[in-house]
């Protein structure tokens, strides 16, 4: 039996049989690149490939439809603390085309009637909450957005009665651990990488299932998502084509290994994009048609704090103890302050972290209630 985003994929390009998906893709990038050609940067075609530093120097650079026309702007920072940010521009037929991918998608998570709750920004219009919510008013649910998940506390209240809760991986983990009584049917995780260590607490704790997504603002919001057969994620094809290139060489790697996943947008008028590269490590799930997406919880150049850890491995090894609810971690001047929530002291909670945090750093360990850092996982480093 098909999924329901499987069958609008048929329905939405007009195939048959996922055997003619490819050349109907190949058909779509052609007119995409004919539109992409409407900019200064893709003018004499498909060079070779787009990066995210190409848009970071001129954005505008990209843009194929009057300024007026652009319905949102939505502005990335960079992973440092300089740097000039990246600038996505959306149409209002961009942000649609978001919609109705967020409606067939959210449809494998919960019925009409149900209610989402949705712990990201969504009171501007084309916001990805106010997507979510304009997506799922349209089969009949109900939702709403409540920004960044920030008390744990407060956010309690906001979650008991909704049947689905939409947030970030770790934020969303948090609230698990302050309302383990909670019983909701579905979790959309999104925005930040969803490792299975966490996917499988969540689940234990709540009892429902998991929904990892795949997106980016650069493909469009969405890309994949993990549906009700918990097989691979599920790729947006009607919106979307990928590749799977080897990150040295930029050449394509054999079905089925991991590479550096590379996007070509298919339906944007604003601000197409042809072979951008993600800087993700994925590959295409063996065994499928149409192709689903295997995602590898880390970036190509993940950054490293200190020369020695990343936030996730961080992330990992704290979590792993369940007494801990909720930490920060701020690097100062090669020394790394850990601060957690729990309702243990100090000192065990340094005595149950000193067998597996082994960074090359000293470290020291403090005990307060803390809110959620809204956005995603980062150290804070200051001098």
């Amino acid at each position: 039996m098909i999924s329901k985003i499987e069958t609008w994929i048929l329905q939405r390009c007009g195939i048959g049989s996922f055997q003619e998906l490819d050349a109907w893709q190949e058909e779509a990038f052609a007119k995409q690149i004919e539109q992409a050609e409407k900019s200064s940067f893709y003018r004499y075609g498909l060079q070779r490939f787009t990066t995210s530093e190409d848009i970071r120097q001129d954005p505008l650079r990209f843009l194929c439809i009057p300024p007026k026309e652009v319905s949102r702007i939505t502005t990335l920072p960079t992973s440092g603390t300089s740097g000039t940010p990246k600038r996505i521009y959306f149409s209002e037929e961009d942000l649609e085309l978001t919609a109705e991918y967020f409606e067939i998608g959210m449809q494998e998570l919960m019925k009409p009637q149900q209610k989402a709750a949705i712990f990201m920004p969504g009171a501007t219009p084309g916001s990805v909450g106010e997507l979510l919510i304009r997506a799922i008013h349209r089969f009949g649910g109900e939702a709403e957005a409540f920004g960044f998940l920030r008390d744990p506390r407060e956010a309690i209240s906001q979650a008991e009665d909704a049947d689905c809760l939409l947030g970030h991986p770790t934020q969303l983990l948090i609230l698990s651990r302050f309302a383990p009584h909670l019983r909701p049917k579905s979790i959309l995780l999104t925005g930040d990488p969803v490792p299975c260590w966490l996917l499988h607490e969540i689940e234990q704790t709540w009892g429902c299932k998991t929904h990892p997504h795949y997106g980016l603002t650069e493909s469009g919001f969405g890309l994949a998502v993990r549906g009700q057969d918990g097989l691979a994620e599920q790729i947006c094809h009607p919106f979307i084509k990928l590749e799977i290139i080897d990150p040295v060489t930029g050449t394509a790697v054999p079905e089925g290994e991991w590479g550096e996943i590379v996007l070509s947008t298919l339906q944007r008028t604003a601000m197409p994009l042809l072979r951008y590269r993600t800087g993700d490590w994925g590959r295409f799930s063996p065994g499928f048609l149409p192709k689903r997406l295997d995602i590898r919880q880390c970036r190509i150049d993940q950054p490293l704090y200190a020369n020695d850890f990343t936030v996730h491995q961080l992330d990992e090894i704290i979590f792993a103890h369940r007494e801990i609810r909720n930490y920060k971690a701020t690097l100062r001047k090669n020394k790394l302050e850990i601060t957690l929530d729990s309702e243990e002291t100090s000192a065990t909670l340094e005595k149950l972290l000193q067998e597996n945090l082994q960074i090359t750093i000293p470290w020291t360990v403090a005990v307060e209630p803390l809110l959620c850092e809204p956005g995603k996982r980062k150290i804070n480093i200051e001098e």
